[in-house]
């Protein structure tokens, strides 16, 4: 009996591995350089990186490899030249030593950007964030909500309270409770599992204007209909908004050394919505 049990799941794990293979995942970064990438650091023109704050190094996408932990930084981001619509989206991160000023002395941080919706660099917030979903990548909070532009419903297990004067949502899949998130709203996920100084997993799936995501293999966050503002966003007026089912793919610097890996991409056809 022992012995067909042994067998059951190693058929299993063939067939696993076969469908994997069958899954038709693309590298979004090749690891020798910036190919299908640009990037753009606050206060210097598109692809310039005066700092070389973005190298490949072993591999890896590093970011601030090179930069003096005495240096005062700039925020940036890295962008893919192309916009997605529905896929999955998978890579794993590592922190490093250095933090910077101005955030020399708080948590590491930086993030992934999903569905940016907006070229034009003078519309980004403070200059450095193009409009956006992002999924939080930071110490203990990996995988929380920041949404910057957009707006989406999630599922809230209380109504906004307030925490160093921001709004915030904790998300709780479980409740009934709906809530609507906008305007750079931050929605905190419900426990904590992710490391430092070890490489961590995360997958995002962003079907349309839906966009759900996992930490080392557990989900903590998801967001139903995704939508923006059309024209310039005005605070307590009234907007006009639009689903907002795709865009391009980023990651930020924000004064914390990191670096990235196996970042793949697995389109996903309309069916699947």
């Amino acid at each position: 009996m022992k012995l067909l049990s042994i067998i059951c799941i190693f058929l299993f794990s063939v067939f696993l591995n076969a469908e994997e293979k069958k899954e038709n995942w693309q590298s979004l970064f090749n690891g020798k350089d910036l190919s299908g990438w640009d990037i753009a650091i606050r206060g210097q023109d598109t692809n310039k990186d005066l700092g070389k704050y973005f190298s490949v190094h072993e591999g890896n996408l590093h970011i601030y490899k090179d930069t003096h932990p005495d240096e005062m930084i700039e925020y940036g981001v890295i962008m893919s030249k192309k916009s997605y619509k529905n896929y999955r989206l998978r890579f794993e991160y590592k922190w490093g030593e250095k933090r910077f000023a101005p955030r020399k002395y708080v948590k590491r941080d930086t993030g992934l950007l999903v569905h940016a919706y907006d070229d034009n660099r003078n519309n980004w917030r403070g200059g450095a964030w193009p409009l956006s979903v992002e999924c939080q990548i930071q110490e203990t909070d990996t995988g929380d909500f920041h949404f910057i532009g957009p707006r989406a419903k999630i599922k809230s297990s209380a109504v906004k309270f307030q925490r160093d004067k921001n709004h915030f949502y904790k998300y709780d899949e479980n409740s009934e409770n709906v809530q609507l998130v906008e305007f750079r709203g931050r929605t905190l996920k419900s426990h904590q599992n992710d490391y430092l100084y070890i490489w961590n997993t995360v997958e995002a799936v962003v079907i349309g204007g839906n966009a759900t995501f996992y930490v080392n293999g557990l989900k903590v966050m998801e967001a139903i209909g995704l939508e923006y503002p059309v024209g310039e966003y005005k605070r307590k007026k009234k907007n006009t908004w639009k689903p907002l089912l795709e865009g391009k793919i980023g990651f930020q610097c924000e004064g914390a050394e990191v670096m990235y890996k196996n970042i793949e991409i697995l389109e996903l056809p309309e069916e699947k919505k």
